[in-house]
């Protein structure tokens, strides 16, 4: 297991990371929890009670539907779970590892740290997380507008 700074290490180069200074990213470290995961191994499953929001920090992973359909890959530096993170309500994607990965792991309750005592730190996290979902929201209208256009 990585220790506070090599963790900040890996965070730096992160989207959530975005717009933070060394420091900022060392209290982000000092929150987050480092897993790691083999290859398959489910990172988060549609069922998960949980709301953690993680950073990929190493490999891929294939994100699948409810048919277990690949629907989507992300990479090191992408962020998993941001909705079920910010709503509390179940996650609508299953996320499995494409070999070796470590994952950034940032609890709800964590970040009520941030809140109270680091508001700005919170607000950069939260513009860096609204980015990446408008991300993945146009290119999921990509998408359907291919479905529905027949290619």
């Amino acid at each position: 297991m990585a220790n506070s700074t090599s963790l900040a290490l890996s965070l730096a180069n992160t989207r959530i990371a975005d717009g933070l200074t060394a420091e900022q990213v060392d209290l982000l470290a000092g929150i987050a929890q480092l897993k790691g995961y083999e290859d398959g191994s489910v990172i988060l499953g549609e069922s998960d009670k949980s709301h953690d929001l993680l950073v990929l920090l190493t490999g891929s992973a294939d994100v699948r539907n409810v048919f277990d359909q690949e629907i989507g890959v992300v990479d090191a530096g992408s962020l998993i779970g941001e909705l079920s993170f910010l709503d509390g309500k179940a996650r609508s994607a299953k996320v499995v590892s494409r070999g070796q990965t470590e994952c950034a792991v940032i609890t709800r309750s964590a970040i009520q740290t941030l809140r109270t005592d680091h508001p700005e730190i919170l607000a950069i996290i939260m513009h860096n997380i609204a980015l990446g979902l408008a991300e993945k929201l146009r290119g999921a209208t990509r998408l359907v507008t291919a479905l529905s256009a027949g290619f």
